[in-house]
């Protein structure tokens, strides 16, 4: 179920060769990508001309690769979701390095990658997967936890730091307490890095501030996870990454330097928004966030409900994130796909459904029925998770 998209993004650091920059400039393959890009993702696309970087996004199935002028372009279209929330890494490997095999051809001077946060996948001493990838959707979190609180609750209250679940730390913590970690297992990492450590051979499991605050129990005042009150929590510290330098490779795959991934949500914002001190972010996927940017640090929003995280060359998003989105959108047509089955005897395309309800909308904007979208209930304590929608 996953797993790369090559994607054209603003880079102040790499350089297209001139050749290809005159190519750009000329409008021959900008204005080709950014049309697919409208088309098959639906949302704005702004690429600058003279500074293109390669970047990989860890986040769906692989579909179709298109060759767009002297460049590739990876579109992905939904895949049908699977029971669980677990993943498996080398699935996801195997899939970056077919892509890469497709797109040797191309000019690149680095790899970026880009990567869901909170989730977390064991590894070995030789770097190798001895787990699946829990991603931020895990639910052990929500458990019961002596008979009382569950885990993430457990865990925030003994740390101070807000903690949910699918969050790496409370996912740990669940199968540490329950026995579950492999006895070869020497730490875990997010996706994105252990996809670094694949590409480059490493067995250093490293990861940058994006990432590793999306894990939980991370100090932003001091750049660092806060050891001392997850230990006092009872978590087993030993098996966490090492902090790395956003701005150092941490490897080298074909002679070419591999960063340490970036959250998802930031690589997204860095991409989209024009003016990172002025711009807001809206993205609408599986769940739904809104993020700004600032150049200081205000922890006391954290208290508030408001995700803080760090963004590649200093400052911090400001985000407001529910676990709502495309998902609940998905399963209203499902339903009325269901009912149409029901009726008719046949279950229409989804496609279809979607179709219909947008021309539906369009028809009518207005209307005296209300809507209470938290299919997924809210991330907070057992009366969040209860809570639900209706129409």
């Amino acid at each position: 179920v996953l797993v790369a998209r090559l994607v054209l993004v603003r880079c102040k650091a790499i350089d297209l060769p001139p050749a290809h920059r005159a190519d750009i400039a000329r409008g021959r393959v900008l204005r080709d990508v950014r049309a697919a890009a409208r088309a098959r993702l639906g949302r704005h696309v702004r690429l600058r001309p003279d500074r293109l970087l390669l970047v990989l996004r860890i986040c769906a199935q692989v579909r179709t690769v298109k060759r767009v002028g002297r460049g590739l372009f990876l579109f992905l279209l939904p895949a049908k979701a699977r029971e669980g929330f677990r993943q498996d890494a080398e699935t996801i490997v195997r899939k970056v390095q077919n892509l890469l095999k497709e797109v040797s051809g191309f000019p690149f001077d680095a790899v970026g990658i880009s990567a869901q946060m909170h989730g977390i996948v064991y590894v070995n001493a030789k770097g190798e997967a001895v787990t699946p990838l829990y991603t931020w959707k895990e639910e052990c979190g929500n458990l019961p936890f002596r008979g009382r609180e569950s885990y993430a609750e457990y865990l925030s209250r003994m740390t101070g730091y807000p903690m949910y679940t699918g969050y790496g730390s409370v996912t740990h913590f669940y199968l540490r307490e329950t026995g579950k970690i492999p006895a070869d297992a020497q730490g875990f990492v997010d996706i994105g890095d252990y996809l670094a450590l694949r590409l480059t051979g490493s067995v250093r499991r490293r990861v940058n501030e994006s990432l590793a605050a999306s894990f939980g129990g991370f100090d932003l005042k001091k750049g660092r996870f806060d050891f001392e009150a997850l230990r006092k929590a009872g978590v087993d510290t030993g098996f966490y990454p090492e902090i790395y330098p956003w701005e150092k490779a941490a490897g080298f795959y074909e002679g070419k330097p591999v960063f340490t991934a970036v959250g998802d949500n930031q690589a997204s914002f860095l991409g989209a928004v024009r003016d990172l001190e002025t711009g807001i972010g809206v993205n609408v996927g599986t769940g739904s966030q809104v993020s700004v940017f600032a150049r200081s640090l205000c922890a006391e929003a954290a208290k508030g409900g408001t995700d803080v995280r760090p963004f590649p060359g200093g400052g911090y998003l400001y985000v407001g994130a529910s676990l709502n989105g495309g998902k609940v959108y998905e399963r209203l047509a499902a339903f009325f796909a269901e009912v149409c089955g029901q009726f008719m005897g046949t279950v229409p395309e989804l496609s279809e459904i979607y179709e219909k309800m947008a021309e539906i909308a369009e028809k009518k904007q207005t209307t005296d029925l209300k809507a209470h979208p938290a299919l997924y209930g809210r991330r907070g304590g057992p009366e969040d998770r209860e809570t639900s929608g209706f129409l």
